[in-house]
């Protein structure tokens, strides 16, 4: 922290990001390895509700297997983000934090059946946020408990890492800053 010169240290927590997927996919693997799925799955047979946008036009699905390696063909996010975009710059991080505080699993759900398909599930590599939330609301349900609880019970535990997706203390996290060294 600049302005109170604290230097890093151990304990001090740093935001993951897009490593989540990659967390969120070991989190799949664990489960297929259990029998609790198989990577060639239709993702909707683990919704709560059916979801007939989550195929292509010609029938084909999206798997659990294409969630985790960028080939669903879903967009990149949910919701959408286009507003935030027709901000200054140095608003956009603080606008998308504000968008997404409180958006939760239910919201995620009711706004997965107004998505269309980008491509063919399988056909092209494509980042997506909307694949990787929608594959942490799978396992949380394959695990049948929440996503923080299974990540730590079947990933960070047996690795022996500290729990990544608690409450952090405020005196333990990393303080960002822009190109123009504002936080």
């Amino acid at each position: 922290d600049r302005r109170t010169r604290r230097p890093v240290t151990a304990d001090t927590v740093f935001e993951i990001g897009s490593v989540s997927k990659t967390l969120t996919a070991l989190l799949l693997a664990q489960a297929v390895v259990d029998g609790r799925a198989r990577l060639e799955d239709d993702v909707r047979r683990y919704l709560p509700e059916p979801y007939p946008n989550l195929q292509w036009a010609d029938g084909t699905p999206i798997t659990l297997g294409q969630l985790a390696d960028t080939s669903s063909g879903l967009p990149d996010y949910l919701p959408d983000p286009a507003p935030i975009a027709k901000l200054p710059t140095d608003r956009q991080v603080f606008a998308a934090s504000d968008l997404l505080r409180g958006y939760g699993d239910r919201d995620f759900l009711r706004d997965l059946h107004g998505i269309r398909l980008l491509a063919r599930p399988g056909s092209a590599s494509r980042h997506s946020n909307v694949a990787a939330q929608l594959l942490g609301v799978v396992v949380a349900r394959l695990f049948e408990q929440p996503f923080p609880a299974a990540l730590a019970d079947h990933i960070e535990g047996p690795a022996g890492m500290r729990g990544g997706m608690g409450a952090i203390p405020e005196r333990n996290a990393a303080v960002g800053y822009d190109d123009r060294h504002r936080t």
